[in-house]
């Protein structure tokens, strides 16, 4: 029995540590809970443990193949949007995205499309509790029912609070940490308020634990430079023609403060990495249209020293394509050609160590051989 309790709190608590590789879609704000915008499936079938769990066939791997760059671009168009969103825009792509989820259920057989379903509630840890549905299917009471909603607003409230502290005791935990440790509560507390029959139906409906640990980040394939107004300080160039090397992508504007607070970053990358390994792109789209005269942007990049290439964008047509929202904005794609990490904003904006966490990882992704490797089964 004790082994039974130990794994049933485990499941409760993969909210907290389990899906820390995949992109949350769902946001924790206010007191009810905010399910995905669409199902998590569509970012688990991108990844191969996840497709060595689900034990796909060389026969359904195509059609998944397929159905997953499809998904792919439509997924980074959402990577940052949360799930209490009214906009259109994102509530369409969202619908898109669900509705070619429904694919799957035409390649991949009905024991991995319950394995898969395991896997989404997994990943959603205690969210799962808040489907009507899984209320239903626990047979939870309405006093229950009340409790979990409790629970959850107050661990909100303590998470809230910790977010918008400011302490200065240098032997206080750092917030991540209380927060993990908050919301680690929330998962026994909401476990504390099943019966044993309903701890045993809830094992039942997650399945096999699995280990999202194994899981890696989701990566994205760049988009392709497009309508390009103009090329500053190179050639034309195209994202495909610069596979092999590592790409720093930054979306800037001449006139922006916070761009041009950058600027000593991007000479310290540019003196630092030969272009043939490491190339720096701006992609400058203008905020008004002052900033849409070339000669004004070529004049500004010479006055202060700024050799690297750009690609200028006064139709937004690679601003839109890249779903971009801010200036300045920094990505960096891999040499696959893959989109891996990025920054908004200022990389010292009052004390932030942008500039060093991005250097990390460029020379992460300098150290990265072009290879691919299938996983084993997960035992």
């Amino acid at each position: 029995m004790k082994k039974r309790t130990q794994i049933l709190l485990f499941l409760l608590l993969y909210c907290v540590f389990g899906a820390g590789s995949i992109p949350h879609l769902y946001g924790q704000t206010e007191a009810d809970w905010k399910h995905p915008l669409f199902s998590p499936a569509a970012l688990l079938i991108q990844d191969e443990t996840v497709r060595a769990e689900l034990i796909v066939t060389d026969e359904q791997r195509p059609a998944l193949e397929q159905l997953c760059e499809t998904l792919n671009p439509l997924l980074f168009a959402m990577r940052d949007v949360p799930a209490d969103t009214t906009y259109p825009e994102a509530l369409a792509v969202a619908a898109q995205i669900s509705d070619k989820l429904k694919e799957l259920d035409s390649i991949l057989s009905e024991s991995q499309q319950q394995r898969i379903e395991q896997l989404r509630l997994q990943h959603e840890g205690i969210g799962a509790l808040f489907y009507p549905e899984i209320q239903s299917q626990l047979k939870l009471t309405a006093e229950q029912i009340g409790q979990i909603n409790q629970i959850h607003a107050q661990s909100l409230t303590q998470q809230k609070e910790i977010t918008q502290q400011k302490s200065t005791n240098q032997n206080e935990k750092p917030p991540a940490i209380q927060i993990q440790e908050i919301q680690r509560q929330e998962a026994k507390d909401l476990f504390q308020t099943m019966s044993v029959t309903q701890r045993k139906q809830w094992r039942t409906i997650l399945g096999k634990p699995f280990n999202f640990s194994r899981v890696r980040p989701l990566t994205f394939r760049v988009p392709e430079l497009q309508n390009v107004t103009e090329w500053i300080n190179t050639e034309p160039l195209s994202m495909e023609s610069l596979r092999g090397r590592v790409v720093m992508v930054h979306f800037w504007t001449f006139e922006c403060y916070n761009c041009v607070n950058n600027y000593p970053t991007y000479k310290k990358w540019i003196k630092r990495y030969d272009p043939e390994e490491v190339l720096i792109l701006g992609i400058h789209t203008p905020e008004n249209e002052s900033e849409k005269n070339t000669e004004k942007v070529s004049k500004q990049m010479e006055q202060h020293g700024l050799s690297f290439a750009v690609a200028v964008d006064n139709d937004k047509a690679n601003w839109n394509a890249w779903h971009n929202l801010w200036w300045p904005s920094v990505y960096l794609v891999d040499k696959k050609g893959r989109v891996r990490y990025w920054w908004y904003g200022e990389l010292r904006w009052q004390g932030a160590t942008g500039d060093q966490w991005i250097t990390k990882r460029i020379e992460e992704l300098r150290a990265e051989k072009i290879h691919s490797q299938k996983p084993s089964p997960s035992s």
